[in-house]
Protein backbone atom coordinates (compact mmCIF):
# COMPACT_ATOMS: atom_id res chain seq x y z
CA UNK A 1 0.00 0.00 0.00
CA UNK A 2 1.26 3.48 -1.11
CA UNK A 3 0.20 6.66 1.12
CA UNK A 4 0.74 9.69 -0.24
CA UNK A 5 0.61 12.58 2.84
CA UNK A 6 -0.38 16.70 2.18
CA UNK A 7 0.97 18.46 5.04
CA UNK A 8 0.78 22.53 4.55
CA UNK A 9 1.79 23.30 7.88
CA UNK A 10 -1.76 23.33 9.85
CA UNK A 11 -3.07 21.83 12.79
CA UNK A 12 -5.37 20.10 10.47
CA UNK A 13 -2.17 18.39 8.51
CA UNK A 14 -0.20 17.36 11.88
CA UNK A 15 -3.61 15.45 12.84
CA UNK A 16 -3.76 14.47 8.90
CA UNK A 17 0.05 13.09 9.38
CA UNK A 18 -0.72 11.22 13.00
CA UNK A 19 -3.54 9.39 10.76
CA UNK A 20 -1.10 8.48 7.91
CA UNK A 21 1.61 7.54 10.18
CA UNK A 22 -0.93 4.75 12.01
CA UNK A 23 -2.14 3.79 9.12
CA UNK A 24 1.64 2.91 7.40
CA UNK A 25 2.33 1.45 10.69
CA UNK A 26 -0.31 -0.82 10.69
CA UNK A 27 -0.31 -1.79 7.24
CA UNK A 28 3.19 -1.90 6.90
CA UNK A 29 2.21 0.59 3.75
CA UNK A 30 5.73 3.46 2.14
CA UNK A 31 4.31 6.92 3.31
CA UNK A 32 5.44 9.84 1.23
CA UNK A 33 4.77 13.24 2.72
CA UNK A 34 4.62 16.79 0.14
CA UNK A 35 4.29 20.24 0.62
CA UNK A 36 3.49 22.67 -1.75
CA UNK A 37 5.89 25.77 -2.19
CA UNK A 38 3.40 28.54 -4.00
CA UNK A 39 6.32 30.19 -5.43
CA UNK A 40 5.25 30.91 -9.18
CA UNK A 41 1.70 32.43 -7.05
CA UNK A 42 3.07 35.38 -6.12
CA UNK A 43 0.02 38.25 -5.79
CA UNK A 44 -0.22 40.46 -9.14
CA UNK A 45 2.12 43.96 -9.24
CA UNK A 46 4.84 42.52 -7.63
CA UNK A 47 8.00 42.47 -9.57
CA UNK A 48 9.70 39.28 -10.64
CA UNK A 49 12.44 39.75 -7.99
CA UNK A 50 9.81 40.42 -5.22
CA UNK A 51 8.05 37.34 -6.24
CA UNK A 52 11.10 35.09 -6.06
CA UNK A 53 11.69 36.82 -2.25
CA UNK A 54 8.22 35.35 -1.71
CA UNK A 55 8.67 31.77 -3.27
CA UNK A 56 12.21 31.41 -1.24
CA UNK A 57 10.67 32.33 1.84
CA UNK A 58 8.03 29.64 1.21
CA UNK A 59 10.32 26.98 0.29
CA UNK A 60 12.76 27.82 3.67
CA UNK A 61 9.18 27.65 5.25
CA UNK A 62 8.22 24.19 3.70
CA UNK A 63 11.71 22.67 4.39
CA UNK A 64 11.60 23.66 8.28
CA UNK A 65 8.66 21.84 8.28
CA UNK A 66 9.46 19.13 6.38
CA UNK A 67 12.50 18.41 8.97
CA UNK A 68 10.05 18.33 11.77
CA UNK A 69 7.89 16.35 10.05
CA UNK A 70 10.47 13.54 9.35
CA UNK A 71 11.88 13.80 12.70
CA UNK A 72 8.67 13.20 14.37
CA UNK A 73 7.91 10.02 12.03
CA UNK A 74 11.42 8.95 12.85
CA UNK A 75 10.58 9.03 16.48
CA UNK A 76 7.53 6.17 15.64
CA UNK A 77 9.58 4.28 13.39
CA UNK A 78 7.85 4.90 10.80
CA UNK A 79 9.96 5.36 7.53
CA UNK A 80 8.52 8.60 4.62
CA UNK A 81 9.65 9.82 1.61
CA UNK A 82 9.22 13.73 1.58
CA UNK A 83 9.19 16.56 -1.13
CA UNK A 84 8.93 19.97 -2.12
CA UNK A 85 6.92 20.80 -4.69
CA UNK A 86 5.93 23.89 -6.73
CA UNK A 87 2.74 25.18 -7.84
CA UNK A 88 -0.50 25.06 -7.19
CA UNK A 89 -1.41 22.33 -4.34
CA UNK A 90 -4.00 20.97 -5.05
CA UNK A 91 -2.40 20.56 -8.99
CA UNK A 92 0.72 19.60 -7.69
CA UNK A 93 -0.68 16.60 -4.50
CA UNK A 94 -2.93 15.00 -7.56
CA UNK A 95 -0.50 14.92 -9.95
CA UNK A 96 2.78 13.82 -7.79
CA UNK A 97 -0.10 11.16 -6.23
CA UNK A 98 -0.92 9.84 -9.35
CA UNK A 99 2.91 9.82 -10.40
CA UNK A 100 3.94 7.15 -7.27
CA UNK A 101 0.56 5.19 -8.24
CA UNK A 102 -0.44 5.91 -4.98
CA UNK A 103 -3.42 3.85 -2.95
CA UNK A 104 -4.25 6.97 -0.73
CA UNK A 105 -4.36 10.49 -0.28
CA UNK A 106 -4.30 11.65 3.11
CA UNK A 107 -4.92 15.31 3.70
CA UNK A 108 -6.28 18.08 6.46
CA UNK A 109 -9.73 19.09 6.61
CA UNK A 110 -8.79 22.64 6.19
CA UNK A 111 -5.33 24.33 5.40
CA UNK A 112 -3.52 27.15 6.53
CA UNK A 113 -5.36 29.99 5.06
CA UNK A 114 -7.17 31.08 7.89
CA UNK A 115 -10.66 30.87 6.45
CA UNK A 116 -12.72 28.57 8.93
CA UNK A 117 -16.32 29.56 7.11
CA UNK A 118 -16.28 26.12 4.97
CA UNK A 119 -16.47 22.45 6.38
CA UNK A 120 -13.74 21.91 4.04
CA UNK A 121 -10.73 23.73 2.73
CA UNK A 122 -10.50 24.39 -1.43
CA UNK A 123 -7.81 22.17 -1.62
CA UNK A 124 -8.96 19.11 0.19
CA UNK A 125 -12.16 19.79 -1.09
CA UNK A 126 -10.62 19.56 -4.94
CA UNK A 127 -8.39 16.57 -4.13
CA UNK A 128 -11.45 14.58 -3.02
CA UNK A 129 -13.15 15.68 -6.19
CA UNK A 130 -10.64 14.98 -8.82
CA UNK A 131 -8.38 12.50 -6.94
CA UNK A 132 -8.15 8.62 -8.91
CA UNK A 133 -8.00 6.96 -5.19
CA UNK A 134 -8.86 6.51 -2.11
CA UNK A 135 -8.48 10.27 -0.11
CA UNK A 136 -8.60 10.64 3.86
CA UNK A 137 -9.40 13.63 4.73
CA UNK A 138 -8.34 14.32 8.58
CA UNK A 139 -11.18 16.92 11.02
Amino acid sequence: MKIFMAHDGSEHADRALERAAEIAGRFDASLSVVMVAMDDLAPSGESSEEAQDVGALGLESCKMILSRVAEWLSSRWIRADSVVEHGRPQDRILEMAELMGADMIVVGSRGDDGDDDHLLGSVSSKIAEQARCDVLIVR
